[in-house]
C-alpha cells in the first residue's frame, strides 16, 4: 500500500494529450463487474516457480524489477541500488553493485537493461548510463544531456520520459541521439504538475513504433516511425478513470489529495507480443481507507480476460506482482515465497514441482494460452 499512496503523492497527476490522438480502440474493464473476472485457468496453460538460491548477504527485494534474458534473471533492487544475477533454475550467479561516487560508480538506479551481454544501469542523478560486465566489470560510461525520470535505449537512439513540467522541459517524452543530446520532443505538458515516479518501464517498443504507458493515464499512446504521436489503445475503467477536473487545479498538492479521497486507477506495466496484450492495472480506493485491488488483463484473439486480485487471498501472488512478458508469452512474476505457497495449494493442476520451503523470493513463470 506504501508504495500506491506514495506514487500518487509524488503526482501526481497524469494527464492525457487528448488533441494529438486518434483514436483506435477502447477496452472497457470494470473491476466491480463479476462477468469481468477470470479465473487462473482461463488465462494460463501451466505455472513454473523458481526459487531464488543465494548467499545469506543478497538479499531479493519482491518490490523490486526483473528481467528475463538469454535464459538469465536480472533481480533490480532499487532500494539497494544493485542488480543480482540468477541462471535459469535460479542459481546465483555474481552481482553488479557499484553504488558510489567514483567515476565507474552511480548514485543510484533509476533504470537496467540488458544490452549486447552487459548490464546498463541508468542513474538519474549522474545523468548518464554505466555499463557493466555480468560479473560487475565496468565497461563504459555514457553521459546524457538531461536527466529523465525513465530511460529506454533502443538501437541509436535514447527515449526519455520526463513527465509532466519540471521547469526545463516542457514536453513528457524526449528522443536523444546516441551521444546523449536531445534531438526531439513529444507530447507537450499542458499543466505545471509535479512529475511522478513510474515503476515499470513507460516504453515499449513494438513493429519499430515506440509505445507509451503513463500511469494515471488511461491509454497507451504511440510515436509511429514518422514521428507522429497516436493512440494505441485506450481504456475506459468507468468510476475508476482519473477525473479531468483533477488536471485543472493550478496547485498540484490540492488536486492529490481530492484524488486520494477517490478511486482512482493505476496502470502499473503493460506489454505486447505476437499473441498477447497484457496490462497490470492497480485500482486505489480513497472512498474505503487501505482497500486496493489489482487486475492482470490479457488479450489474446481480440478477447480480453481479467484476473482479480488483492493483497491477502489466494490469488495474491498476481498483486501487483507482474515484471515482464518474454517472446514466448511467459508472464514473469517476482513473489515472495508465503503468496507462492498459498496459491500453489488453491491451483495445485496448474503449478509443477518446486521447493515450497524457501523463504526467499520467487520467479513465477505464467505461460499463456
Amino acid at each position: 500500500m506504501k508504495f500506491f499512496l506514495s506514487c500518487a503523492l509524488l503526482l501526481l497527476l497524469i494527464a492525457c494529450n487528448k488533441n494529438n490522438c486518434e483514436l483506435h480502440d477502447v477496452i472497457f474493464y470494470n473491476p466491480d463487474d463479476k462477468a469481468n473476472i477470470s479465473v487462473p485457468q482461463d488465462i494460463f496453460s501451466s505455472i513454473q516457480i523458481i526459487s531464488l538460491k543465494c548467499p545469506d548477504e543478497i538479499i531479493v527485494d519482491p518490490e523490486g524489477d526483473v528481467i528475463y534474458k538469454e535464459n538469465k534473471f536480472y533481480c533490480v533492487d532499487f532500494k539497494r541500488n544493485r542488480v543480482d544475477i540468477f541462471d535459469s533454475n535460479g542459481l546465483y550467479i555474481c552481482s553488479v553493485a557499484s553504488q558510489g561516487r567514483s567515476g565507474n560508480e552511480y548514485l543510484g538506479i533509476a533504470g537496467v537493461q540488458v544490452i549486447d551481454d552487459c548490464v546498463a544501469i541508468y542513474s538519474y542523478h549522474n545523468k548518464a548510463v554505466y555499463y557493466y560486465d555480468i560479473d560487475g566489470t565496468f565497461v563504459r560510461k555514457d553521459p546524457i544531456e538531461c536527466n529523465p525520470m525513465n530511460l529506454l535505449k533502443n538501437g541509436n537512439y535514447y527515449w526519455g520520459y520526463t513527465g509532466f513540467s519540471n521547469g526545463k522541459i516542457s514536453e513528457r517524452v524526449v528522443k536523444m541521439n546516441s551521444d546523449g543530446q536531445i534531438i526531439e520532443k513529444y507530447m507537450p505538458s499542458n499543466a505545471a504538475i509535479i512529475p511522478m515516479e513510474e515503476r515499470g518501464d513507460v516504453f515499449i517498443i513494438h513493429d519499430g513504433d515506440v509505445l507509451i504507458r503513463e500511469s494515471f493515464c488511461n491509454k497507451i499512446s504511440c510515436i509511429n516511425k514518422m514521428g507522429q504521436v497516436e493512440t494505441f489503445l485506450k481504456f475506459d475503467f468507468g468510476k475508476y478513470n482519473v477525473p479531468d477536473k483533477y488536471f485543472k487545479y493550478s496547485d498540484p498538492y490540492t488536486a492529490a489529495q481530492k484524488l486520494l479521497n477517490s478511486d482512482f486507477a493505476i496502470m502499473e506495466r503493460f506489454f505486447i507480443n505476437q499473441n498477447h496484450l497484457v496490462l497490470s492495472v492497480n485500482f486505489q480506493f480513497g472512498s474505503q481507507e487501505g482497500k486496493i485491488i489489482s487486475s492482470l488483463g490479457v488479450e489474446s484473439n481480440g478477447k480480453w480476460r481479467w484476473l482479480k486480485s488483492e493483497k491477502e487471498g489466494t490469488l495474491s501472488m498476481f498483486f501487483s506482482s507482474t515484471r515482464q512478458m518474454t517472446s514466448d508469452s511467459d508472464v514473469v512474476l517476482l513473489v515472495d515465497g508465503e503468496r507462492v505457497r498459498e496459491f500453489a495449494a488453491g491451483y495445485p493442476e496448474l503449478v509443477g514441482e518446486f521447493d515450497d520451503t524457501t523463504d526467499n523470493p520467487c520467479i513465477v513463470l505464467c505461460r499463456l494460452k
